[in-house]
């Protein structure tokens, strides 16, 4: 009887170590790729960002900037962020157009 009495706390002691190895979180999203564009698509003459989770599970996030004359303008396109560069017809400031001509 004595042998049961031990072998219990036993038994229980080596349960209760196999659950004490479970995964930490990871702080990484779980699902599928995500994009969010705060301007809503391609609007050259609106400085905008697009944020989300890569496949991978990494975020990110990128914002429309200016070389010279031309926009780098980031949209969401199927939840990935992708870039289009835009020549802009007067200037560039701040991630947007100035003073597009008509159709810009």
């Amino acid at each position: 009887m004595k042998r049961v009495f031990i072998a219990v706390p036993f038994v229980l002691l080596i349960l209760l170590a196999g659950c004490s190895g479970s995964k930490s979180p990871t702080g990484q999203v779980v699902g599928g790729p995500s994009c969010t564009d705060s301007d809503d698509g391609v609007l050259v003459r609106t400085h905008g960002k697009v944020s989300g989770v890569l496949e991978s599970g990494e975020a990110y996030e990128k914002e429309d900037f200016c070389l010279n004359d031309i926009v780098v303008e980031y949209y969401c396109e199927d939840n990935k962020p992708v870039n289009r560069n835009h020549r802009c017809s007067s200037d560039c400031k701040e991630g947007a157009c100035v003073n597009p001509l008509a159709g810009e």
